[in-house]
């Protein structure tokens, strides 16, 4: 909502800017109308080159115009409607504003600018569409380093984002974006934020010394947040009344929670690895009274899960090991197993610690009670070992592979699908295979 707010804010000034006249206008027509005032004008590739400061703001007022700041400063850079820009190569306190109204902003380019200082946001985009914003370094902004407001299809990629309000923020129906590759570092209040958006992907950021790593709230929904490094933040991935979130191949380590779920339901959490932080996991709120939370797949290890007042949902798979769990319920209670699979618990995989294993099935006799609460984990796991499919003794061709097990380990390997949570590499297929051979 503050996003939204502030990009309305924003407007409001832009179009009263008309009132008292843009600064430079650049379009495609002798000397690029006002860049030779400003720099050099390059009708062929209708590129306007600064050479100097600009204390003012430019508009970019027609479609194709490169804007090269050739290591120079403007005071703002305005773009309304127009397609096929590039904004590059400026240095310092710098606002960029793409305005689309009318949905007509189609394409554009932002790359390799060095901004810092700006009071508020630097990259601001409302309405737009189909922007490359990549390269670019953008530090101690009072608020935002990128904020989007009802985009689409914007790919912010390979970014370095630091001692901003946020680093991202992406809000007011924002969808269909990429957050990827990017650095994002000792942000005042989170890395990425979004509210009020869907089916975006954040990818591959390395996330740290942030409050909030990720932190997402009012209805954003599926969105996936896949493979990043998030550590060093109080909170690495908050996500509030969302829903439909796919949370899967982080690496969350050193944060006092990893991963905040309150009263978010319909999320998937899945194949992270989540260590050494205060909480690995803290829910809170999540009910099945709206869908369950699926909590799979994940290696959790010296950090506590605590689930206070969230139930109906689904944890199972997980390999828990050295991590304190607690679950406080009003009523009701989650399910710590799927069909016939558990978890492995660190501290109850082993006949000194009471799992016992009178059918060598890789599965604990007894139920593993949770807790703090009557939720019992009713197939707790002796073990997680992607062999125990086709290899070992609990298989269907015992230690020896047969044809049957060598194709289904064959499909899982050529589609990527994971077996007992596990990925097969070329060296395990080649197990596999070098198995069935000697069989």
């Amino acid at each position: 909502m503050k996003c939204i707010i502030q990009g309305i804010i924003v407007v409001v000034l832009l179009l009263s800017s008309f009132d008292i006249g843009i600064g430079y206008i650049i379009r495609d027509e002798a000397d690029g109308c006002d860049c030779k005032d400003i720099g050099t004008w390059s009708p062929g590739t209708l590129t306007c080159t600064l050479t100097g400061d600009v204390d003012d703001i430019i508009e970019i007022d027609a479609d194709d115009i490169t804007l090269d700041g050739n290591g120079y400063s403007a005071t703002e850079i305005y773009v309304h409607e127009n397609s096929g820009y590039i904004i590059e190569n400026f240095v310092g306190a710098l606002y960029i504003s793409i305005v689309g109204l009318e949905s007509h902003c189609d394409s554009g380019i932002i790359r390799g600018n060095v901004i810092t200082g700006v009071e508020g946001s630097s990259i601001g985009l409302i309405d737009a569409n189909n922007i490359e914003i990549t390269d670019n370094t953008i530090s101690h902004c009072t608020n935002n380093g990128i904020s989007l407001s009802d985009g689409s299809n914007i790919n912010i990629t390979g970014n370095t984002m630091h001692d901003n309000k946020r680093g991202i923020c992406c809000s007011g129906g924002s969808q269909y974006n990429n957050i990827i590759d990017n650095t994002i570092h000792d942000n005042n209040y989170c890395g990425i934020y979004c509210g009020d958006s869907q089916y975006n992907n954040i990818i591959g950021n390395i996330i740290n010394d942030n409050p909030n790593g990720i932190y997402c709230e009012m209805n954003p929904h599926y969105n996936n947040i896949m493979s990043n490094v998030i550590n060093n933040n109080s909170y690495g991935i908050t996500v509030r009344f969302s829903r439909g979130n796919i949370i899967s191949d982080n690496v969350i380590f050193n944060n006092s929670k990893g991963i905040n779920l309150y009263k978010s339901y319909c999320n998937t959490i899945n194949s992270n690895s989540i260590s050494d932080n205060g909480y690995g996991i803290y829910m809170l709120g999540s009910n099945d009274d709206d869908g369950n939370n699926s909590i799979f797949c994940n290696n959790i290890s010296y950090s506590g899960i605590y689930i206070l007042n969230s139930k109906g949902n689904f944890f199972y798979h997980n390999n828990i090991v050295s991590s304190s769990i607690y679950e406080n319920l009003k009523s009701g209670s989650n399910q710590w197993y799927m069909g016939t699979t558990g978890n492995h618990w660190g501290d109850y995989d082993e006949t000194c610690e009471s799992c016992v294993d009178s059918d060598d099935d890789g599965i604990c006799d007894s139920p593993y009670d949770i807790p703090g609460g009557t939720s019992r984990d009713m197939y707790p796991m002796v073990c997680i070992d992607w062999r125990d499919e086709w290899m070992n003794a609990n298989s269907d061709g015992g230690t020896k592979v047969t044809t049957v097990e060598l194709q289904d380990a064959i499909h899982h390997w050529l589609e990527d699908k994971p077996i007992r949570c596990h990925v097969l590499s070329l060296a395990d297929i080649q197990e596999v295979i070098a198995a069935w051979l000697l069989g």
